[in-house]
């Protein structure tokens, strides 16, 4: 079992010079990292389009992760600093999942309506706009059936 040893005031202090500004420091990374999810946020939320460049998975793996460190936080470390991160980490993947399972979502719903709708040129742009286009709309492109158009 390790002995603790006791801390000569002098090396005491110099632990202070040293800590005290990394607490500073430490303190402000949960302002840095709200600061750091709202522009993702504005632009997700502002998005006419389906968020394809935005990896959910990716995402849902960080929020994994912090709930881990979160509970970790909690329950060994008992940091208040660390656990203020850990929820505003928290908080800023939860928003930034749903606007993009949202925008998703209603981007797919608006591409089916299209779809349904039987209108000819938007089914084309709708077979353009994604991986998603039923095998009919995607030749609706090709070069042989445009130049027949002519």
């Amino acid at each position: 079992m390790a002995v603790r040893q006791r801390l000569s005031p002098e090396d005491t202090r110099m632990n202070n010079v040293i800590e005290n500004p990394i607490h500073l420091l430490y303190s402000s990374v949960a302002v840095i990292a709200l600061a750091g999810y709202l522009p993702q946020i504005y632009r997700l939320y502002r998005a006419q389009d389906s968020n394809q460049n935005v990896s959910i998975v990716t995402w849902c793996i960080w929020a994994y992760c912090w709930v881990i460190s979160l509970i970790y936080g909690i329950v060994v470390m008992q940091d208040m600093k660390f656990i203020t991160l850990g929820i505003i980490n928290l908080i800023g993947h939860a928003v930034i999942i749903a606007l993009a399972v949202k925008n998703r979502r209603s981007h797919r719903r608006a591409k089916l309506a299209v779809i349904a709708s039987g209108d000819e040129k938007n089914n084309h742009a709708a077979a353009r706009q994604g991986p998603h286009c039923r095998p009919s709309d995607c030749l609706q492109s090709s070069p042989a059936r445009m130049l027949s158009a002519r």
